[in-house]
Parts: C-alpha cells; sequence; structure tokens
C-alpha cells in the first residue's frame, strides 16, 4: 500500500506542477510565446532528470510491483 501512496504522491507534485506550468503559459502574449530561444526545453530535461533521480532513490516509485 505504500507502494500506491508514494505513486499519488508523485502524480500529485506533477498534476499541480503542470498546472502552475499551464497557468504562466496562459498569461503570455503572443509575441512573448513565439520569442526564440527564451527556455527551450529546459523545464522538460530538468523533470525528466529530476524523475530519473527519484526513481533511482526509490525503486519503489518505477511502477514496478
Amino acid at each position: 500500500m505504500e507502494h500506491n501512496n508514494r505513486k499519488s504522491h508523485l502524480l500529485g507534485l506533477m498534476q499541480t506542477e503542470h498546472s502552475k506550468l499551464e497557468a504562466l503559459l496562459n498569461s503570455l502574449n503572443e509575441e512573448q510565446m513565439l520569442r526564440p530561444d527564451v527556455v527551450g526545453t529546459w523545464w522538460e530535461q530538468t523533470m525528466i532528470s529530476e524523475i530519473v533521480h527519484s526513481v533511482e532513490l526509490d525503486p519503489g516509485l518505477n511502477g514496478e510491483p
């Protein structure tokens, strides 16, 4: 049961942070959204790194029984 709680917690955090990102993106005007090389995919790479690091620290987060 602890595995399900960890997974639910991680999914909840991801959903919360994604909602914050959507709110930020929705606040940008067209010129700001189309400006090249402002952010790139930094946030995506950071999220992937965090997930990989978390699974390395707690293998129970990988979804396997």
